[in-house]
């Protein structure tokens, strides 16, 4: 998880109850093979979709360290699963994590892109490890 550093005790605690039930809502909208929308009320986190970006982002980075820790291969994004509600597909923040510039997912066709998020998001669906991930990156 990302070093939480400034503020009171009470907010990074607070600060790491909301990535756990962040990643918890992840793991179980992948165990229920379904995406999530920015403003799912599913999600039980709560947040604009700007800071949820962000903290998706802070996950995704979570798992590439993870990955490389675990020397197994690279974890699935988890993010890949939240979605806009008009599109269905992930914002341009999500590129990074795949390899492009979000230049380049823009400039991707609709077609191109729903390949490519389904793609990474049958990843997630298969990757038989989340149980673990989630022990390993979260506190409860």
């Amino acid at each position: 998880r990302p070093v939480l550093r400034g503020g009171s005790a009470r907010q990074r605690d607070s600060l790491t109850r909301l990535y756990d039930r962040i990643i918890a809502a992840l793991v179980h909208q992948a165990e229920n093979r379904e995406p999530l929308t920015y403003s799912s009320p599913g999600t039980q986190v709560r947040l604009s979709a700007r800071s949820l970006g962000s903290y998706l982002g802070g996950i995704n980075s979570l798992l590439r360290v993870l990955s490389r820790h675990w020397n197994e291969g690279e974890i699935p994004l988890l993010s890949a699963l939240v979605v806009q509600q008009q599109t269905g597909l992930p914002g341009a923040g999500f590129a990074k994590f795949t390899g492009m510039t979000e230049d380049a997912y823009r400039a991707l066709l609709p077609g191109e892109k729903r390949r490519l998020v389904e793609h990474v998001q049958e990843q997630v669906y298969a990757y038989p490890k989340r149980k673990e991930v989630t022990q390993t990156l979260t506190t409860t």
